[in-house]
């Protein structure tokens, strides 16, 4: 299913349309390791990451007719809307059981096609970004005899911004 536009009055109006033929294909790696093997202090800190490659990711959606007008799209043939060429995420994280635990994440998301282009106009793309959020959580169910916790976070602590382009004109 792709968004898409048709004329409507003088003016663009969108919908959603389903692709004739898409393919897509992915990989996903996902590892843990815990720091005890440098030294038995660490044994409470841990990295968990996982990758996400799309080496194939291609859409072929030709236009429709929806409520009796004819959809714009400028490219019928095109890679798969929201489908990024890679995914990385990556988790940092430190466990006092019963206490707290403090995680720094990270995430990275590539190019990333996010609306096809209409009436000659060219296709939308979310550029690579980056993301680092840290989080603090302390348990607080020996205070309270409820599973409560208390969290505490940072998000986008590097102030990514988001870069969405359309052939030269880009914006944030």
């Amino acid at each position: 299913i792709e968004q898409t536009e048709f004329s409507q009055a003088g003016s663009a109006a969108q919908t959603w349309i389903n692709g004739e033929e898409a393919k897509l294909l992915g990989f996903e790696f996902e590892g843990g390791k815990t720091f005890d093997f440098l030294h038995p202090n660490l044994r409470r800190l841990s990295l968990q990451t996982n990758v996400t490659y799309f080496p194939i990711s291609e859409t072929n959606v030709p236009t429709a007719i929806v409520g009796g007008l004819e959809t714009q799209q400028t490219n019928t043939k095109r890679g798969a809307a929201d489908v990024p060429g890679f995914i990385v995420n990556a988790a940092l994280e430190y466990t006092i059981p019963d206490t707290m635990t403090a995680r720094l994440l990270y995430s990275t998301v590539g190019s990333t096609l996010i609306r096809a282009g209409a009436l000659g106009l060219p296709d939308t793309f979310e550029k690579r970004y980056d993301v680092l959020d840290a989080v603090l959580t302390i348990p607080l169910q020996r205070w309270f005899d409820a599973p409560v916790s208390l969290q505490l976070s940072a998000e986008n602590i590097t102030n990514d911004q988001i870069r969405r382009v359309q052939g030269d004109l880009e914006t944030y």
